[in-house]
């Protein structure tokens, strides 16, 4: 048994991580997307599973995402988004490390029409 904010097992984080990777090759692939050519998970830094998540940092969390970015050149860029707070802190600090490394984008390709495309997930109540 486990009590409620305890750490999960590892298999546990791992299959959660899946869950939720899954859940986004859907969203595209329900626009007409292939998921494996087209959509590139992170599982950042401060996904640990831990009750309080550090902060992104910027060499851990937002540089490989921009790296990212520069080898794929998108036009759009999703996130979980969760407007009533009711899900994991993580998303807002997913949120944080996305909108860093989109601004460093933007700044080196100016001109570029990038949108970001928020979504609630299965947090969302």
């Amino acid at each position: 048994r486990q009590y409620q904010g305890q750490k999960d097992a590892v298999e546990y984080q791992v299959l959660k991580g899946m869950l939720r990777e899954f859940e986004c090759d859907a969203l595209w692939g329900y626009h007409g997307f292939v998921p494996s050519e087209s959509v590139s998970h992170l599982r950042m830094g401060f996904y640990k599973g831990d009750l309080f998540t550090e902060d992104p940092q910027i060499n851990r969390d937002v540089l490989p995402l921009l790296d990212l970015m520069r080898k794929k050149h998108p036009d759009y860029v999703t996130v979980a988004l969760d407007p009533e707070g009711s899900g994991p802190d993580t998303h807002y600090k997913v949120l944080q490390a996305v909108s860093a490394a989109c601004k460093l984008y933007s700044e080196e390709t100016p001109g570029k029409d990038l949108k970001i495309w928020g979504y609630r997930n299965v947090w969302f109540r």
